[in-house]
Order: structure tokens, then C-alpha cells, then sequence
């Protein structure tokens, strides 16, 4: 069955991880509870050390990351990182835009035929942020470094992985921690509004199924917010019929997906039974494809400022 755009789906909920110190993140933990972040190439090492290396000789996630992606750093064009990284094979070489007339490309600290092998150098075989590397390469700003990576194919990590990463090894955590506190101590009520959200998710379910009604209920008094948020949803999904088709597919293996999919186009009350299997299909179906959850999240961002700039 073909999802309607107007079928509103079920959330991807974005990933908070909260470490109490690099100890916590073994090799172990990660692969067990972040496997759908990790780049195949280092799940693929993480579980065959996990399943043949003593579990106190294991090296952290940063080591770990550092040590399979270091052969970048002996690559001399990117011929050379896309034959020994597979991965890679999309990334374009950035001297087929030696004629461009972009404003982005002016005044670079790198020659432009290095680009794309310099940027997958530093971000892979170094770990360094992108909008360090972005500076260091010398664009003007975020958006002209968005620009070149939209151009060149750049792939990244997924949503956290870097935080994962980072977390793992001992000095960079301690960075992080201080950088968290130096910012709570700067911006206290901003600390003080994320506790009060992280509160508010521990509600109970009847505060939760309470507060669900609320919103219905002010969704019926001013149909004019269902209508917007309507259309902004058919919109995203006009532009994800590979994520659609997807879903469709995977409902096959859900029975009752679809009178659950016919009464959302009804607008008529789901069941309790209804709501949980709803629910737990989608909780299924982003954890299965979690590149999916990041492409609708980022498709859903792109379109609210396209409108933002419009307005």
C-alpha cells in the first residue's frame, strides 16, 4: 500500500546520548546501543574486536576510528582515497569546478584540486569538526561552506556520531564536559528550560495521552494550524517518494497498518491498540533506517527556512 503525503508519520526523535566519562563508552556499549550511527566500515571493526580481542586490550571508539580511516592521510589525490575507501566513491574532485564563477570559491587557503581530498582528510582521518575545517579552509561562512560540500557529494557523519566519538576518549571528553558547563554557567536559563523539557518527557502516560488531547483539541478550534502544518508535511514528503516506498513496504509485515493509515485520512480517533501499534511500526521503521530519519529530519529543516525566506 502507497502511504498518502498526507499521512503525518510518527516522529524521528533525534539522539541526546549523556555519558558519564569515556570509561562508559566501550566498544562494547557503543555497537550495542548506537550501532545505526557508526559508519559500516567501523561497526564492522568494532564487532569483530568485541568478538576477538580481551575486552581490556579494546581500543575506544576514537582510537578505533583514527586507526582505520589513518590511510587517508598517506593519499596523495583522491583517486587514491577513493580506491582504498569505497565509501568515498561519490565524492567529486573539486577541479571540475576550476571555471566556476562562485563567490564561495574565492580567496581559499587550498588549492581547489586538494579540496575534496584535503576536507575528507581532515574530517575522516582527523575528526576535525566541519566548520573548523570550513575556517581553516578559508570560506567566508557557514552557508558558502554548505555550499561546496552540497557540490562535491561531501558525505557525513551521521547526527552524533562525532559526539560519540569524541566522548570515548578521555581528553576530548573532558573538553566537552567543561565546554557544557562553561555554557550552563553562561546561559542558566537555557540550562534551565532543556531539564525542564527533559522533565517534561518523563511525564506519565496519562500526562502525555492528557496533554495529546489538548493539542487535538486546539488543532479543532483553529483549523487553520492543522491546514499549514498539513500542507508543510505533503510537501516534505513530495520530496522523499524513496522513503514513502519504503514504508509502504515495510507496512506489509505490519497487519492492521492500514485501517490504522485509513482512519488517519479520515481524521477519526485511533484505539488505544491502534496508537501503540502505530507507534511501535515507527519506532521500528527509523530504527531499521536510520539514514532515513536523518534525511527527513534535514528535508524537514530545508523546507521550513526555504519558507522563512520566502516570508
Amino acid at each position: 500500500m502507497e502511504i498518502n503525503n498526507n499521512y503525518s508519520l510518527y516522529n524521528p526523535s533525534s539522539l541526546n546520548p549523556s555519558f558519564s566519562g569515556a570509561k562508559d563508552i566501550s566498544l562494547k556499549y557503543v555497537v550495542s546501543k548506537y550501532p545505526y550511527i557508526l559508519p559500516d566500515r567501523i561497526l564492522k571493526a568494532a564487532k569483530k574486536i568485541i568478538n576477538t580481542v580481551p575486552k581490556d586490550k579494546r581500543p575506544t571508539l576514537y582510537d578505533l576510528h583514527l586507526e582505520e580511516y589513518k590511510g587517508l592521510l598517506s593519499c596523495r589525490t583522491l583517486d587514491e582515497a577513493r580506491n582504498m575507501y569505497p565509501e568515498f566513491r561519490e565524492i567529486l574532485d573539486t577541479s571540475l569546478f576550476r571555471n566556476s564563477r562562485s563567490k564561495h570559491l574565492k580567496n581559499l587557503s587550498v588549492p581547489l584540486e586538494d579540496m575534496s581530498l584535503r576536507v575528507l582528510q581532515d574530517y575522516y582521518g582527523r575528526l576535525i569538526p566541519q566548520h573548523e575545517i570550513g575556517r581553516r579552509l578559508g570560506f567566508s561562512s557557514k552557508s558558502a561552506f554548505d555550499w561546496f560540500k552540497d557540490k562535491i557529494r561531501f558525505l557525513p557523519f551521521k547526527k552524533n556520531y562525532l559526539t560519540l566519538v569524541y566522548s570515548s576518549n578521555e581528553s576530548k571528553n573532558a573538553v566537552i564536559a567543561e565546554k557544557t558547563r562553561a555554557f550552563n554557567r553562561k546561559f542558566p536559563e537555557r540550562m534551565y528550560e532543556h531539564n525542564r523539557m527533559a522533565a517534561q518527557s518523563n511525564k506519565s502516560e496519562e500526562y502525555k495521552r492528557a496533554q495529546s488531547q489538548r493539542i487535538k483539541q486546539y488543532d479543532i478550534e483553529n483549523p487553520e494550524r492543522r491546514k499549514k502544518i498539513g500542507i508543510f508535511t505533503k510537501e516534505v514528503w513530495s520530496r522523499l517518494p524513496h522513503i514513502k516506498k519504503a514504508i509502504s513496504r515495510e507496512m506489509a509485515h505490519f497487519p492492521g497498518m492500514d485501517s490504522i493509515i485509513a482512519k488517519r485520512l479520515n481524521h477519526e480517533p485511533y484505539t488505544e491498540q491502534e496508537r501503540r501499534l502505530n507507534k511501535g511500526f515507527f519506532n521500528f521503521f527509523w530504527k531499521k533506517y536510520p539514514e532515513f530519519r536523518e534525511e527527513y529530519a534535514l528535508m524537514s529543516r530545508k523546507i521550513s527556512q526555504e519558507r522563512k525566506n520566502k516570508n
